[in-house]
């Protein structure tokens, strides 16, 4: 073995850490048609039945004994392949045959995919690793493995890099050599024969073959009676139909399917994989509550009998929905006496309301509360100064999920200027009489003094009507009117002229 130098060992890592590839679906969630599971069943049924066509020497009871089988997506492309580690017994009988189904209801074996070996582990991405027998080389603390990179399509399978170690202190073979151990951890890493630091390693196989990306074939004893599971695998695949989103969370409906007993629902988590919800639905609607607003989510369904176990093929690539319902639209924006009052329009799936306005720094806030209909009532507001306002829908667990419109909507507080309808000369001075406004029940009336300005009378008059007693006959009177709101302030313009009238 050669001693590995810095420069070299920096070659082989950027060349092993450009290969990777994105994650795809988890084994054992494919689809399998009726016509392949009854033709991965007649496979197996022929190799328990007829042995010696596929090992030499090999009885029935062999194969029932030391032979595993599993059906399951190696490759991620969304159907299952057939897997059978075949063996007798003996070691160097051991073998991985691979059989993937086509479209014409024939098996193609992949016969580039033996060389992954009896002890074999499928990984995301078209990984794998084979290990041989028995350990041969000079360390324990790694068993020696290879990584393959593997394509069913074009039937190909290449090395991707082999593993093993030596350790300090194992005797046997003497091939502990302390230069090549460069962070003296009493472990020499290989791949391919270049030693390397713990670091190093762990960076290539985090690469290509993590724990994580490990996919869970369920591999099962090669016996008559397990294979007639693979034929339970015999109805349609649940075809979802809708992703509604509400208050609530993500419905997800989808059709029945003749033949099942129940349904499961999965989910794709926050690495792409799927994961099954809690509990098999004996309908065909789910709601999914652990949503965000903004988020895509996507599901798939696949059919169970009674007994849990899986009898259809899943869509591979699910149904995808973003969360959210529409975005509220403020339909009005009407001043009275009492403030602001904000209407939007009702949002399908939405019963609550978050709505915010902006505040003296320019940035949006909130009001207190939540709001259980579609208007609002703003008191904190002032004559003449702009309000702006904006809404969200809120979830039955206060988080929003909706949209708003960021340049929200404008108007200025204020009320209809009032007009004065009438000038009445009476016995005891000028009646005033002036439109009433809607939403507004006080107003301020203003006369013009003997120095020509306005000035208001005493008291603001709940109603329509005022009776102004300090007249004298011939002189000119002159007034105006504006509204005030129930703490007293001003919410109107006046007429500036204001009307006129000599009180005779």
């Amino acid at each position: 073995m050669k001693k590995t130098t810095k420069r070299v060992m920096s070659v082989l890592l950027t060349v092993l850490l450009l290969a990777g590839l994105t994650a795809t679906v988890p084994a054992a969630e494919a689809a399998v048609t009726r016509t392949q599971a009854g033709v991965y069943y007649e496979k197996l049924r022929d190799i328990v039945m007829n042995p010696n066509r596929y090992l030499a020497y090999t009885s029935t009871e062999d194969i029932e004994n030391y032979s595993t089988y599993a059906v399951a997506d190696i490759d991620g492309d969304g159907s299952d392949e057939l897997l059978v580690r075949l063996s007798n017994g003996i070691v160097v009988s051991q073998s991985l045959m691979v059989w993937k189904y086509n479209t014409d209801s024939t098996l193609t074996q992949l016969t580039s995919l033996r060389r992954i070996g009896f002890l074999c582990e499928f990984y995301k991405n078209g990984y794998a690793i084979g290990k041989p027998s028995h350990n041969q080389t000079p360390g324990d603390t790694i068993y020696p493995y290879s990584v393959y990179r593997f394509d069913i399509d074009s039937d190909t399978c290449t090395t991707v890099y082999s593993a093993y170690c030596a350790d300090k202190n194992t005797t046997y073979l003497n091939q502990y050599h302390s230069y090549e151990d460069l962070d003296q951890d009493g472990v020499i890493y290989y791949i391919n024969d270049e030693a390397m630091t713990k670091a190093e390693y762990d960076a290539v196989v985090n690469r290509y073959v993590p724990a994580r990306n490990r996919l869970n074939v369920q591999w099962k004893k090669l016996t008559y009676a397990n294979i007639q599971t693979v034929r339970q695998i015999t109805v349609p695949t649940p075809q979802i139909t809708s992703l509604t989103s509400d208050e609530n969370g993500i419905a997800i409906r989808w059709q029945p399917v003749e033949g099942a007993y129940a349904y499961r629902v999965y989910y794709k988590n926050s690495e792409g994989e799927w994961r099954r919800f809690n509990g098999d639905i004996r309908g065909t609607a789910r709601l999914d509550t652990g949503v965000k607003y903004g988020r895509a989510e996507t599901y798939t369904v696949r059919a169970v009998d009674a007994y849990g176990n899986l009898i259809s093929g899943y869509k591979a690539s699910g149904w995808t929905t973003t969360y959210g319902v529409a975005t509220p639209q403020i339909t009005g924006l009407k001043s009275d006496e009492k403030g602001i009052h904000i209407s939007w329009s009702k949002v399908s799936g939405a019963s609550t309301y978050r709505v915010y306005y902006i505040n003296s720094k320019g940035e949006w806030a909130r009001f207190k509360s939540d709001i259980k209909g579609t208007t609002l009532l703003d008191t904190g507001v002032k004559y003449g100064r702009a309000e702006t306002y904006t809404v969200r829908a809120v979830n039955k667990k206060g988080d929003v999920m909706s949209g708003y419109k960021s340049s929200g909507w404008t108007t200025t507080y204020s009320v209809a200027t009032p007009v004065i309808t009438s000038l009445r000369n009476t016995a005891k001075g000028i009646q005033i009489s002036w439109q009433k406004l809607d939403g507004v029940s006080t107003y301020r009336v203003y006369y013009k003094n003997s120095k020509g300005e306005w000035a208001r009378f005493k008291n603001d008059v709940k109603g329509t009507t005022l009776l102004d007693t300090g007249v004298k006959v011939g002189r000119q009177e002159t007034y105006t009117v504006r509204a005030v709101d129930t703490r007293g302030n001003l919410i109107s313009d006046y007429y500036h002229p204001g009307w006129s009238v000599i009180y005779q």
